[in-house]
């Protein structure tokens, strides 16, 4: 036996909104949660920028903020080839050296392969997993697979359905199933399987997914909400949420003497990044540098992310946007850029990275991104064809926050709702290829730029209707004294010290530790 005091699960609830859960809490669709909440410490989480990121459950399974990993968001610019790439996680898991026998599933970013102190299996069916499946022991994965099946919503882990009654129903019930299936993977390995654990960590994703493509059912705010899709849409979202209760009771139920650790990392809400940071930005930037135009809409997509009433939209966002970019490529362009980089990669399907093939032509180029806009300067000295001059930087991020402010969206007239944040610290020329030079956050869903100079940029259908724009996260911790009560607001990068420090890590510090230690 381990030496660690205590055995505790942590459950990962990847998507949840304390919201959304507090609204359903109230009509008694919930009553899992409510009973854990009548007997848990509760704290919410703050995660300030890192957010931003995206990469809140690679910080939770490496314990390592942004400064420390040196990963500032899910994609990293190739300088050398002008390429996007989305690389999977290189950090060791924060239980690793911990004298606690471990038990994973399905933790997103969770790499196996580099602790020796865990078992489990990863990449069953989390939302970006961040490493490829495995398992330990190495049959675990065949086991899963031939007793329970493969994870039974995979086209719908980033659905695009809201455009298609008929997808947005199957959406609904394929999450679910992914649900229950989930709910007896979790008991079995957790219960007979593997059963000598002092450490638990499995991630419920299905928030996640159902969150990003179906939250016009829920929020009467949104765009889309008068869309066909937006009922049936409402009730796969909440039954979801009601299926995962269920899976929280299984847990409850199943591991009564457990000390249980259940949060989210922070909120979720509306998707105001989608269109603007994957299309919109570059585009405008394309246009602003080389005089040409790259995008032109499509006449059925109207500027509130919706389309004409009798289109229709294929199963997927990217590719009737792709179809629509002309990317043009001098020939000598074309020898620099050499036939390699013209080759589709990891990140193709997203319109920001084609247009890379211009980068080595602009003074500034839009990095794909997921959850903000991310402006790099083609600095001289750091990208392989550099433009600018270091000492002409802070220059070109004024041009670019200036054709920011200077456009409007069309359907309001108003100006864009955005925070600008150029970045001035620190050297340029070292900053780190997942890192930014200018970030643009968005406070509101903008699906077309208009310019006095350089025209109308969209519009662009909705994308995922959900987003990461939610507030804090929340937390429960149930340790069998029965306590209920609010410890206040703690950083969500907390976490990982404070359960090395439940597990018996004397070492672990920490406002949070200390909160759960007394």
């Amino acid at each position: 036996m381990s030496e660690a005091s205590r055995r505790l699960l942590v459950l990962g609830l990847d998507g949840f909104d304390p919201e959304v859960a507090r609204r359903l809490i109230g009509e008694g669709r919930l009553p899992r949660l409510a009973r854990l909440q009548e007997s848990a410490r509760s704290f919410r989480l703050e995660t300030g920028l890192e957010k931003y990121t995206g990469l809140a459950w690679e910080q939770f399974s490496s314990g390592l903020a942004p400064e420390q990993s040196q990963r500032f968001s899910a994609t990293a610019i190739d300088v050398d080839r002008y390429h996007a790439q989305q690389p999977t996680t290189r950090l060791t898991p924060f239980t690793d050296g911990l004298d606690a026998r471990t038990v994973v599933f399905d933790a997103p970013y969770f790499d196996l392969t580099r602790t020796q102190s865990a078992q489990g299996m990863v990449s069953w069916g989390s939302h970006d997993p961040g490493v490829p499946q495995l398992s330990s022991p190495e049959g675990l994965t065949a086991e899963i697979v031939e007793g329970f099946g493969a994870y039974p919503a995979t086209e719908f882990i980033y659905g695009f359905v809201w455009p298609d009654v008929e997808r947005t129903i199957e959406m609904g019930k394929a999450m679910i199933e992914a649900v229950k299936l989930r709910t007896q993977i979790v008991r079995w390995l957790l219960a007979e399987r593997l059963p000598d654990w002092d450490l638990a960590i499995t991630v419920i994703s299905e928030y996640h997914s159902a969150t990003e493509a179906l939250w016009h059912g829920w929020d009467e705010t949104h765009p889309l909400y008068e869309h066909p899709s937006a009922s049936a849409a409402r009730e796969g979202f909440v039954a979801v949420y009601e299926a995962a209760d269920e899976l929280l009771g299984v847990v409850l139920d199943a591991f009564p003497d457990v000390e249980l650790l259940a949060y989210t990392p922070h909120g979720m809400g509306r998707n105001y990044a989608d269109v603007p940071a994957m299309l919109l930005l570059p585009e405008l930037l394309y246009r602003h540098y080389t005089g040409r135009k790259g995008f032109v809409a499509d006449p059925d997509w109207l500027p509130d992310g919706s389309i004409r009433p009798g289109a229709t939209l294929a199963d997927h966002w990217s590719p009737p946007i792709t179809e629509r970019l002309r990317i043009e490529q001098p020939f000598f362009d074309r020898l620099l850029n050499g036939r390699d980089s013209l080759q589709p990669d990891g990140m193709d399907w997203m319109p920001a990275a084609l247009y890379r093939t211009a980068w080595r032509r602009m003074d500034a180029y839009a990095s794909p991104a997921f959850y903000d806009g991310r402006v790099r300067v083609n600095l001289r000295g750091r990208e392989a064809r550099g433009r600018v001059s270091p000492r002409r930087y802070a220059a070109v991020l004024d041009e670019v926050a200036q054709l920011l402010r200077e456009c409007r969206d069309p359907r309001t007239g108003a100006p864009l709702d955005i925070e600008i944040e150029p970045r001035l610290d620190g050297d340029p020329l070292e900053r780190n290829p997942t890192d930014a030079d200018l970030i643009v956050r968005f406070s509101t869903d903008h699906y077309a730029f208009e310019h006095p100079r350089l025209g109308l940029i969209g519009p662009a259908p909705c994308r995922r209707p959900g987003g990461h724009s939610g507030g804090p996260g929340v937390a429960y911790y149930r340790d069998g004294s029965g306590r209920c009560e609010e410890l206040g607001s703690f950083r969500t990068l907390e976490i990982p010290a404070a359960v090395r420090a439940l597990m018996g890590d004397g070492t672990a510090g920490g406002a949070l530790a200390q909160a759960l230690r007394t």
